[in-house]
């Protein structure tokens, strides 16, 4: 018999444990024949920039650059500073073994990468040795549509028990680029640009809002610069700026009372010096390709049929092992960190400090009773005007550790926890001529979901029983209450309904039966 079923699909975010490689990477590189002899290694930079990559079958091809910048003191007594930059190709796959067959076709992954042991080797004046450990992680998704049934018409006598649920539901996921473009002017005061030596582009104050089938976000792009100026015997220059960016992410059904995780990271950054309206070299082109990775979730109390039977039908049931999931809580939570460092033995002391950046990472985080207790770093560079006539600046990098608890309360070490750090500032302060304090404002955004599997009713289909079967059940009968017994399963075992055993017995057919409480039970057919 045709059966009406009226479905909804849910649509549940699998989530796969983190993969990660390491690649070490190691090149030597001889200085470019328009650059002058090197005779100190001041600072390396690098930046992974990524190119195109595919999922194939049980890996992930992925490709790109290590782009390398090397800020060094010239040879011999002329004391400029300088800067050359070149580039390493990788081309590598990463394993993704045990991907489940449902989800062929409907994966997202997100590559994110994180540069370790960046170290320069001054073999001779004009070669040079670059090593560093690039790690690739890849945390991979993928989105299980699960046709459930959510009422059943066509079928006489039809009974169903439901019971509510939360459920968190993904409502949009997107993976889009944008690109931040502006010009940067220099002060008056300052020399025209000769040659950049050093910049640095971070994300500040980022914001996003759901609207209305929208999701607009903004913030600003600080912008550090160190440059040469054309005129004075190549003195360092010292140039920073913020970049504001606002956009609208179309997201068709979304709604303001739902949530937005929002993952915003910088991956390509041009600076060119351009010229202002005298025709003179004093503005910075600047375009910045920015990736955004959204996605936006909808916590509901679902109704979900958990059984159902018709007293003079035969029912074919099909369930679905289905992860649910619901918040349990989202958290941000601002850490400060202060650290005090000090110059290296072999580093000048500091006159003035140009200024500070960092970078975060989580090493690991522990399920505490109410709390997440994290632990990280911070990848800290730091330049600064030196107060040596034989080199006019320096630099030096060091690793800050840092922990923190973040409240949680009715966490659970089976409890999916997912933490994002996004710093906000760093700044430095002389503490003298040989230290730095450092002071860093980290953002922590902690999502922690439980999971669940539960069977969800997918499809029924209807037999009605033969006469001869309904005569065979006994048309009464005396049933005595068991421990654990409900109302439910008792009339579903004897072919009636919960209200014709509530009426016969005068029972309320939502309250709690007594143990020995003797029940008269009459067939509906």
């Amino acid at each position: 018999m045709a059966v009406d079923l009226r479905k909804e699909t849910y649509s549940a975010l699998s989530r796969r444990p983190a993969q990660i490689m390491q690649i070490p990477i190691k090149e030597d590189v001889i200085v470019p024949d328009s650059k002058p002899d090197v005779g100190r290694i001041l600072q390396t930079g690098v930046r992974f920039a990524p190119e195109e990559s595919t999922l194939e079958g049980q890996r992930i091809r992925f490709g790109g650059k290590l782009e390398f910048t090397v800020l060094y003191l010239g040879d011999g007594d002329s004391c400029e500073v300088h800067s050359m930059k070149t580039s390493v190709t990788v081309d590598d796959f990463l394993n993704v073994d045990g991907l489940p067959p449902e989800a062929d076709g409907r994966i997202r992954y997100e590559l994110k990468n994180t540069i370790e042991n960046v170290r320069t080797t001054l073999l001779n004046s004009r070669k040079l040795n670059l090593s560093a450990l690039l790690e690739m992680e890849a945390v991979l998704t993928w989105c299980q549509d699960t046709p459930m049934v959510m009422d059943v018409q066509g079928i006489d006598g039809i009974q169903i028990q439901t019971h509510g649920m939360p459920m968190r539901r993904l409502m949009a996921d997107k993976d889009e680029k944008f690109i931040v473009k502006d010009e940067i002017k220099i002060a008056s005061s300052s020399p025209n640009i000769g040659e950049i030596l050093w910049w640095d582009a971070t994300i500040k104050n980022k914001e996003q809002r759901i609207a209305d089938d929208k999701v607009t976000l903004k913030g600003d792009i600080g912008v550090c610069v160190l440059y040469t100026g054309m005129e004075g015997g190549g003195q360092v220059e010292f140039l920073e700026s913020m970049l504001p960016f606002n956009g609208i992410i179309e997201c068709t059904g979304v709604k303001p009372e739902m949530m937005a995780q929002l993952k915003l990271s910088i991956v390509k950054c041009f600076l060119q010096i351009g010229q202002d309206q005298d025709g003179e070299d004093r503005v910075l082109d600047a375009e910045i390709v920015c990736q955004c990775g959204l996605k936006v979730y909808e916590e509901t109390q679902q109704d979900v049929i958990s059984d159902l039977y018709a007293p003079a039908w035969d029912l074919d049931i099909s369930k679905k092992i289905c992860p649910v999931q619901r918040f349990i809580f989202c958290n941000q939570m601002k850490a400060g960190i202060t650290e005090v460092l000090s110059v290296p033995e072999s580093a000048p002391d500091i006159l003035q400090i140009f200024y500070a950046s960092a970078r975060p990472k989580l090493d690991d985080y522990t399920i505490l009773e109410d709390q997440i207790q994290v632990e990280g770093v911070l990848y800290v560079k730091v330049f600064y005007l030196a107060a040596d006539d034989h080199c006019p600046i320096s630099s030096f990098s060091e690793i800050v550790p840092f922990s923190q608890k973040i409240e949680a309360r009715g966490i659970r070490p089976d409890h999916l926890v997912e933490i994002d750090p996004f710093l906000e500032s760093v700044s430095g302060a002389m503490q003298g001529g040989r230290e730095v304090e450092i002071r860093a404002n980290l953002m922590l955004d902690a999502c922690v979901v439980e999971e669940k599997d539960i069977a969800l009713l997918t499809d029924v289909s209807a037999k009605q029983r033969e006469p001869e079967e309904l005569d065979s059940l006994p048309s009464m009968a005396v049933y005595l209450v068991q421990r654990g017994d409900d109302l439910w399963s008792i009339a579903k075992h004897y072919n009636t309904t919960m209200d014709t055993v509530a009426k016969l017995n005068s029972i309320d057919p939502q309250g709690t039966l007594k143990e020995g409480t003797p029940l008269i039970m009459v067939k509906e057919a």
